[in-house]
């Protein structure tokens, strides 16, 4: 008798070791994912140079800030307040640093920025002054 109770808990054990594998399993595939996901960011944002293509297709004419996370740029266009770009790519899905929480909130000087560059004789000045704020 004392066999036939010793099998169910040794099937039982199996089946957690299993169970834990593949929650094992899952992890690593999620934390593999995460590191590519990082790669292909850095990957995007080292290639976003002058002269080069941004992710939309538009070639830059030129770099005001490179971080981590962002680039402010401008492309080239024959309409002046579509040049200015911002390309914001965290390293984490949830915004720990606050990187997009920021920039909601200053969306509205962002619109009002881009609406009044074609008013201003130096843009290229001015947009330097603005990535720099």
């Amino acid at each position: 008798m004392a066999q036939k109770t010793e099998q169910p808990e040794k099937d039982q054990i199996g089946k957690k070791g299993t169970s834990q594998n593949k929650q094992q399993s899952k992890a690593k595939a999620k934390q593999h994912a995460k590191i590519l996901q990082r790669e292909q960011q850095e990957k995007t944002l080292a290639a976003m140079q002058a002269a080069a293509k941004d992710v939309n297709g538009y070639e830059i004419t030129s770099v005001f800030i490179r971080d981590e996370e962002y680039i402010i740029y401008e492309i080239k266009t024959d309409y002046l307040s579509d040049s200015f770009k911002i390309y914001i790519h965290t390293k984490q899905e949830k915004d720990i640093s606050g990187i997009t929480r920021r920039f909601e909130a200053i969306t509205v000087y962002y619109a009002e920025f881009k609406s009044i560059l074609y008013k201003v004789k130096d843009p290229h000045t001015y947009k330097t002054r603005a990535a720099l704020l």
